[in-house]
């Protein structure tokens, strides 16, 4: 054994994971930043498919619509005429109506006003009236469709029997070519002022539902008693020359409208085209 020198500690071992008390400790490393990802390329518009709302039909698959309507409105109405003749219609009171020629006039009036609504479609986006060519649809397809229904007709004085009064436009409609003619332009007239009506209601809500609203109530007074008193009363040339005139200028009219309805809509359209552009 060897002796300790006086005054002396004894030395300390010092492992490599141990420090000396005077040794500060060593700098942690610093974490390594992360490399800036590579910006994504942009990528091309997800191609979004069209709902049934966003697709529109051709103007001829339009017009195949509205004669479609015509002939199937042709058979309810042809049928709705039989039921009243044969086991009447029921009243609101309870009273059996039987069809006749003041009947058959009042269906006719009924038939205009309910024309254009039956063109109404809420699952388009233009509610069944094309934003583009509705001025042309209409000319032709209200036209098409008073031929359709004036066809249909021929059948009316059969149908009646003796409830049609001798001499009366509903009892003369397959014998005098006067009859016929002014049931076709009344019919006409009340189709062409009830589209022009509900063509502003419907493309225009909801100031133009305020606007038509009135005129609307009129055109129902109006073709509602005309009707019953044209198919009632007798074949002459003055029920002829009415009508006509009327229908005259309710084709124009339509058409008026039609064609400011499209313009107006069309006008936000070309006014996005031009910022695109600029």
């Amino acid at each position: 054994m060897q002796p300790h020198g006086h005054g002396t500690a004894p030395s300390q071992q010092y492992g490599p994971a141990q420090l000396r008390p005077d040794q500060p400790p060593p700098a942690q490393p610093r974490p390594a930043e992360p490399s800036p990802e590579p910006s994504p390329e942009p990528s091309a518009p997800e191609h979004r498919p069209s709902g049934p709302a966003d697709r529109v039909p051709s103007w001829g698959a339009d017009l195949r619509r509205v004669a479609a309507y015509a002939a199937t409105g042709v058979v309810i109405w042809t049928v709705i005429l039989a039921v009243g003749r044969f086991s009447g219609l029921r009243a609101n009171n309870g009273d059996l109506v039987y069809a006749d020629s003041l009947l058959a006039g009042i269906l006719v009036g009924v038939i205009g006003l309910m024309t254009p609504f039956l063109l109404v479609s809420t699952s388009r986006h233009d509610t069944g009236f094309r934003d583009r060519g509705l001025a042309s649809l209409m000319l032709v397809g209200v036209p098409l469709t008073t031929a359709l229904y004036t066809l249909g007709m021929l059948l009316w004085p059969v149908i009646l029997g003796p409830r049609g009064a001798p001499g009366t436009v509903a009892a003369e409609l397959n014998g005098d070519g006067r009859a016929l003619l002014a049931a076709a332009m009344f019919l006409l007239a009340s189709m062409t002022w009830c589209t022009a009506t509900v063509l502003i209601m419907i493309k225009s809500v909801p100031m133009g539902a305020l606007i038509a609203i009135l005129p609307l109530l009129g055109e129902v007074f109006l073709f509602g008693i005309g009707g019953g008193t044209l198919f009632d009363g007798p074949a002459s040339d003055a029920p002829v020359m009415l009508w006509t005139i009327a229908a005259g200028a309710g084709l124009v009219v339509m058409g008026i409208v039609a064609a400011l309805l499209n313009r107006h809509e069309q006008r936000p359209r070309r006014a996005s085209r031009a910022e695109r552009r600029s």
